[in-house]
């Protein structure tokens, strides 16, 4: 093992790790912030803490463990803290060594020994949640997994330890989307469109693509249909297209990969996208229908385990207006608090910024209710740990069954409107839980006149421009604020 052949590449400019693997174990500790390797002596623990009490406080397995031995190895595997013997634990050597090669994303290895072990022959293991199909067919994975000319093949600076275009395309995607599904299938469809292009212009590889080239591929963008039957890119398709391709080849330059970025000052791809303006909205008596839903749930005897949970799902979406991964048991979120004020949601949303959401009296009867009917207290403790919404085996339902759960919800609601109203079934019909956000936003800024900062808060916009378009697309306001303000003055 060593240590010197690992580079950090999460600092800038990147870092070798210390030669000896005691400082290095040192290092990697501070920078993932977990006990990476420690030995435990009764003595350890006596220097360590004021007493014995303290000490099984602190570490309880540590001090079980010390009972009947003299030492005790603490370590980190598979993403827990294990604590065994000196005679039964790995080596110090062992652990660090095998933590580096699981966090390829961060340690790269330099030595020229890594290709026996490199991102080529370990791709990104599935079920890690970084695992990325970029391409359909062998024949794409194959055109990928070549160098161009570009291709940095000094180990030393190339700290992506990629030797070819697929695995670095990996490596990417999953530093720049982290764990949004719906930011990484964006990035994957611009992507599979410029290696698409590349293909019918017998260009390529993508490591050696020129700046002529890429603005060959930029002018080709807006006669291109994102599909067979589709009309071709619009300005902002095409803009974001380019904003992925120059993200790329930023991200290689920067990591090494590459030893130019022809992309660079390729052109600003801001102020090319339209003001975003929020359309789908459910109507009025869509919005009336599934709050007369709920409340026909909540007066109604109690019901099955199923509609119990798919009206709580509706019912959260429709009071908090989160995204839809917002209600999917993900690290610990969502949670719920109780105090003297009320419920508050706290949901951890886009860039994994974190954010309390007060929640109304009908919320709080939809989950109280359901919290009941699985034989749970109607409150929940400030120590509970577990998912807000549960699957039938009690884990946490995931971003596909809160979907599905509303879409029923929808079709049942549907259903149920006036034969006239045909606005309000086909909405319904169309609808998903963003529409209920769109709602909710709606409902804070225009129907009450929330201050925008606030309501910003609430649906956890990044920047108060997107919270104050929702206001710009209410022109019954304007027309109320119009005739006000002229209603007075006589006709000619």
């Amino acid at each position: 093992m060593m240590p010197s052949a690992w580079i950090d590449a999460m600092v800038a400019p990147p870092r070798r790790l210390p030669d000896r693997i005691d400082d290095a174990i040192e290092y990697v500790s501070a920078a993932l912030g977990v006990p990476v390797y420690e030995r435990w002596t009764p003595a350890t623990l006596a220097r360590r803490y004021p007493s014995m009490t303290a000490a099984k406080s602190a570490q309880p397995a540590v001090f079980n463990l010390l009972l009947d031995s003299l030492e005790a190895v603490q370590f980190w595997h598979a993403g827990t803290i294990v604590v065994m013997t000196s005679e039964q634990a790995p080596t110090s050597g062992q652990v660090l060594e095998q933590l580096l090669r699981t966090l390829t994303v961060r340690f790269r290895l330099t030595h020229p020994d890594a290709t026996k072990r490199s991102a080529d022959n370990h791709p990104i293991p599935k079920g890690d949640g970084h695992a990325v199909a970029i391409t359909g067919s062998s024949h794409d994975e194959r055109w990928l997994a070549r160098t161009g000319r570009f291709f940095n093949a000094d180990p030393s600076t190339n700290t992506l330890s990629s030797t070819n275009d697929a695995t670095a395309l990996r490596a990417f995607l999953v530093d720049r989307t982290g764990r949004s599904l719906h930011t990484r299938r964006a990035y994957v469809t611009e992507l599979k469109r410029l290696i698409a292009w590349c293909q019918c212009a017998d260009l390529g590889p993508l490591s050696g693509l020129t700046r002529e080239h890429l603005i060959a591929f930029r002018d080709t963008l807006p006669h291109i249909s994102a599909h067979a039957t589709a009309h071709p890119l619009g300005a902002a398709s095409c803009a974001r297209a380019m904003a992925v391709v120059k993200s790329l080849y930023q991200y290689w330059a920067k990591t090494g990969y590459i030893t130019v970025n022809p992309a660079l000052e390729l052109g600003s791809t801001k102020g090319e996208r339209p003001t975003f303006e929020p359309k789908r909205f459910l109507p009025d008596s869509a919005t009336e229908a599934c709050d007369a839903w709920i409340s026909a749930w909540l007066s109604a005897p109690p019901a099955n385990a199923k509609r119990n949970r798919q009206a709580t799902i509706l019912g959260l979406y429709r009071y908090t207006g989160v995204r839809l991964a917002e209600l999917a048991w993900e690290d610990g979120y969502p949670l719920l608090h109780t105090d003297r004020t009320g419920w508050t949601l706290e949901v951890k949303g886009k860039g994994q910024r974190v954010r309390r959401i007060p929640l109304p009296a009908q919320c709080v009867s939809c989950i109280m209710r359901y919290r009941e009917s699985r034989g749970l207290p109607p409150a929940p403790s400030p120590i509970e740990d577990m998912p807000l919404i549960h699957t039938t085996r009690g884990h946490g339902l995931g971003r596909s069954g809160l979907y599905r759960e509303v879409k029923l919800a929808f079709e049942e609601i549907a259903g149920q409107l006036p034969a006239n109203d045909i606005a309000g079934r086909f909405a319904l019909m169309a609808a998903s839980t963003h529409w209920l956000r769109h709602s909710y936003v709606h409902h804070l800024v225009v129907s009450h006149q929330v201050p925008l900062p606030v309501a910003q808060a609430l649906a956890g916009h990044s920047s108060v421009q997107t919270t104050a378009a929702y206001a710009l697309t209410d022109q019954s306001q304007l027309r109320k604020f119009v005739s006000e303000s002229f209603g007075d003055v006589p006709a000619s």
